[in-house]
């Protein structure tokens, strides 16, 4: 099954977001390097909070609101669907390009912008994701370096 690894580097609060690299092993020994922007954490609280660190199961997923083809997480305290004892559900990979844009989801880029708390060409970087990906599940792995921590208790 195909991965990727996300690792954040920089918890931000209010307006700034979480930002972080999404690393994507080639075929051909190479890695697609992507960016990524989340809420910042609020201790795992749904549709505010960036989720917490550890490995996710990714499958492809058409919002029923849009059509629009993005991906659902599921693992950990997350679900796909609202669940009894889970914190979490509907945790989607899809475009945007600031924090205030996503509700506790991850959106990814292709840069960071270098003066403002956004990601670029999100809607390029999705298609680069799906053109890597296709219609296969994959697994998520995230984690961080640095004092600050997304971990849920």
């Amino acid at each position: 099954m195909k991965y990727a690894t996300l690792t954040r580097w920089c918890y931000g609060i209010d307006f700034w977001g979480t930002f972080g690299s999404l690393v994507i092993p080639q075929d051909d020994g190479t890695e697609l390097r992507l960016y990524t922007v989340e809420r910042p954490w609020r201790n795992n609280e749904r549709g505010v909070s960036c989720i917490p660190e550890g490995l996710y199961h990714v499958s492809p997923y058409s919002r029923p609101s849009n059509g629009d083809g993005v991906y659902i997480l599921q693992g950990r305290t997350v679900s796909h669907f609202d669940q009894p004892g889970i914190a979490r559900f509907g945790v989607l990979i899809h475009a945007a390009n600031r924090c205030d844009e996503v509700q506790g989801c991850i959106a990814p880029g292709v840069a960071i912008a270098p003066n403002a708390p956004l990601v670029t060409s999100s809607r390029v970087a999705m298609r680069m994701l799906r053109q890597h990906f296709g219609e296969d599940d994959w697994m998520l792995s995230i984690d961080s370096v640095g004092p600050a921590r997304a971990v849920a208790a």
